[in-house]
C-alpha cells in the first residue's frame, strides 16, 4: 500500500504524512501488516492514557 492510499480513504484523511512514514518503517522493520501496526498503536495509546493520571502531560 502506498502513502497516497493510506492518506485518504473514500476521500477523507486517514493518517497524517508523519504517521504514514512511521507506519511504513514499522511494516518494513517488523514484517507485520499496516492494519496490525495501527491496531497495536491504538492499543498502546489506550494503555498509556489509562495508566497516566488525569491532568498529567
Amino acid at each position: 500500500m502506498t502513502a497516497h492510499h493510506m492518506l485518504s480513504i473514500k476521500g477523507r484523511p486517514a493518517l497524517c504524512p508523519l504517521a504514514v512514514t512511521a507506519d511504513g518503517k514499522l511494516v518494513t522493520a517488523s514484517g507485520i501488516s499496516n492494519t496490525d501496526v495501527i491496531n497495536r498503536a491504538v492499543l498502546l495509546l489506550d494503555f498509556i492514557e489509562g495508566s497516566t493520571p488525569r491532568g498529567t502531560t
